[in-house]
């Protein structure tokens, strides 16, 4: 569902739903790679750090401030 929300998703992928971890990450990863290449200056350690965050924030993906952190696309 496109329209989906991040809770919504959250729950699915605290459920076992590959298809929702795709989901939110298409929707959050440009955001977050914009704020870290920001707060690092550098690309490789950008990717480095999206990929670190969304790994340790699967485990604990029924909550829904996790992914975006409240930003846009509900």
């Amino acid at each position: 569902m496109a329209d989906e929300t991040r809770a919504r998703l959250a729950g699915r992928l605290a459920a076992g739903d590959p298809e929702a971890f795709a989901t939110l990450y298409d929707r959050c990863a440009a955001r977050m790679l914009a704020v870290a290449r920001a707060l690092t200056g550098s690309t490789a350690d950008a990717e480095d750090a999206v990929q670190q965050t969304c790994l340790l924030y699967t485990s604990d993906a029924a909550d829904d401030r996790t992914w975006g952190w409240g930003w846009g696309g509900g």
